[in-house]
């Protein structure tokens, strides 16, 4: 018979565990999209003024694929957006994916430590904000994983 601190902490081992393997497969099936857009990347780069133009930026830059440049630009947008609206959930999330996205490709290179503590920071902030939510336990798991990887 199981006591429930350890029924609890083996559900946790476990999730931790599914999202590390989920991450693993990401990364090893994970599609590149080789058509790349003409956008504000290679335009200079200039963010909008307004969060929504932000947001929609971001939604169009930080997909799977894209280049670093164009996630950098996504990052930044989504930065702009926080301080244009005070941040939420969702855009904590959507931070925590374009870093993700970031640092998957240079995952076992020492130089992925700066956005792994930034992923952290992002990961932490969603965990205290949503506690119930899975993406702050998912991504926190999957920054926690590279960092593995880097000490192999």
């Amino acid at each position: 018979m199981y006591a429930p601190g350890m029924v609890s902490f083996a559900m946790r081992s476990m999730i931790v565990l599914s999202m590390l393997a989920a991450v693993a497969c990401q990364s090893f099936f994970g599609q590149q999209n080789p058509q790349r857009s003409e956008d504000h990347a290679q335009s200079g780069g200039e963010l909008p003024t307004t969060e929504e133009e932000c947001l929609a930026l971001a939604d169009r830059l930080g997909k799977e694929g894209r280049s670093p440049a164009e996630l950098r630009l996504a990052l930044r947008a989504l930065d702009r957006a926080e301080t244009l609206s005070k941040g939420s959930v969702n855009l904590w999330v959507k931070q925590a994916k374009v870093v993700f996205l970031i640092s998957e490709p240079m995952s076992k290179q020492a130089k992925v430590i700066r956005w792994l503590d930034i992923g952290d920071r992002i990961a932490s902030r969603i965990k205290k904000a949503a506690p119930n939510r899975v993406e702050g336990h998912y991504y926190e798991a999957a920054f926690l994983g590279f960092r593995a990887q880097i000490q192999e």
